[in-house]
C-alpha cells in the first residue's frame, strides 16, 4: 500500500490532471479515507474493498481518461488485487433491501 501511495504521488507530479487541468493533490488524508472505507469491508471481501477504496480515493479527482492509470498502478504495486476476486460482482448486502446499479448495491428507501 505504501508503494502504491508513493507511486501515485510521483504520477501526480508528472502525468496526472484533475478535472480542472491541475495536478491532483494526494495526501495522507486521501490514503486514510481510502483505508477507512476498506476497514468497513463493504464489498464482503477485503481485496475487493481495498481495490474499490483505492479507486474511490485516487481516481475521483482525475479526468475520466486517466482512470486507467490508477488501475494500472494498483495492478503493478498490489498484484493480489488483480485476481478474479476483484473483478467479481459485489455480493448483495445482508439484511438490506437494495438494488444493483452499475455493479454496486444501493439501499432502497420505503418511499418510491
Amino acid at each position: 500500500i505504501i508503494k502504491f501511495y508513493k507511486a501515485t504521488k510521483v504520477l501526480a507530479e508528472n502525468k496526472l490532471c484533475d478535472g480542472t487541468g491541475r495536478k491532483p493533490l494526494y495526501s495522507m488524508r486521501t490514503l486514510c479515507r481510502s483505508l477507512q472505507y476498506v476497514a468497513r469491508n463493504p464489498c464482503g471481501n477485503v481485496h475487493r474493498s481495498l481495490y474499490e477504496g483505492l479507486c474511490m480515493g485516487f481516481q475521483s479527482q482525475l479526468k475520466k481518461d486517466q482512470h486507467h492509470l490508477i488501475v494500472q498502478l494498483i495492478a503493478t504495486t498490489l498484484p493480489a488485487l488483480s485476481t478474479p476476486v476483484v473483478q467479481a460482482n459485489i455480493p448483495r448486502p445482508k439484511g438490506e433491501h437494495c438494488i444493483q446499479v452499475e455493479g454496486f448495491w444501493l439501499p432502497v428507501g420505503s418511499e418510491a
